[in-house]
């Protein structure tokens, strides 16, 4: 991998979030897409596990570590920081959360290697045909999707269940404790099982089969992000001119960062 040091790096900056089932980090790369060397904060975790299948976090939590590793790594960056045109994010895919009417959290995010709704895709494939979803959203019947989980739930959780007013990835619930309203990027969003991939919006006929449309309150995907920054946490008010984009997932930022090695010459920094 490339890199340059800060004194020979091109402006403007990128901070780049990398949020993973593991470890979340926060790096510098500059204009040309070249990471800045020793200016990285990274944190690393460990996913709670049940024995009957569950794989879960605190959202708080994570958002507390996210946080802690951008007001690191701009401490580090000193005045440099004031380079910084843009923040990018990646995180892991399919993962799913609710908050309540207040905003708070109200259920552990649900990670995708969660298999307890495995019973509940049996169940899916009776209310719609597998390949019908597939050649709409572009995910099958799994328990990774937010289908599965989501019925998993509302039998097994119901109180719980009914307690969310809007289900999201830790992404979102990011955006929504910095800017005060979630933003649910289309990457993400491909990766639930419930986006139209034709029309890029949430597709009413699927909810409506699952016995979900009323119940989901999923935020209408977007392909912009917020310039204001209103955090509760960060201290980064140098960051408050700066587009936040929203999230993509890690397997395609992973590729386009291979590719960026490659003769091609791209290279996608999220």
């Amino acid at each position: 991998m490339s890199v340059t040091s800060l004194a020979q790096a091109h402006a403007p900056l990128i901070l780049a979030l990398d949020v993973g089932t593991s470890s979340a980090r926060a790096v510098l790369y500059d204009a040309r897409g070249v990471m800045i060397e020793e200016l990285e904060s990274r944190t690393t975790y460990q996913m709670k596990t049940t024995p009957d299948g569950g794989v879960v976090m605190d959202a708080d939590e994570l958002c507390g570590i996210i946080c802690r590793n951008i007001d690191e790594l701009l401490n580090h960056a000193g005045a440099a920081a004031e380079r910084i045109g843009g923040v990018a994010m990646c995180t892991f895919w399919h993962s799913l959360m609710g908050v309540d009417q207040d905003a708070q959290a109200v259920t552990p995010i649900y990670n995708w290697n969660d298999t307890r709704s495995a019973s509940d895709v049996d169940e899916l494939a009776k209310l719609v045909d597998g390949a019908w979803l597939h050649a709409r959203t572009g995910c099958r019947p799994h328990a990774s999707y937010y289908p599965a989980k989501l019925l998993w739930l509302k039998r097994t959780h119901a109180d719980l269940y009914h307690r969310v007013a809007r289900w999201m990835s830790p992404s979102e619930y990011f955006f929504l404790k910095l800017f005060g309203r979630a933003k649910c990027g289309i990457s993400m969003a491909s990766g639930t099982g419930l986006l139209n991939q034709h029309s890029c919006e949430w597709d009413a006929e699927v909810l409506n089969a699952l016995g979900l449309e009323k119940d989901v309150g999923l935020e209408v995907p977007a392909r912009f992000g917020e310039k204001a920054l209103a955090g509760i946490d960060v201290e980064a008010q140098c960051l408050s001119r700066d587009p936040f984009l929203t999230a993509h997932e890690d397997h395609v930022s992973a590729r386009f960062d291979a590719l960026s090695r490659s003769t091609v010459g791209l290279r996608l920094v999220d």
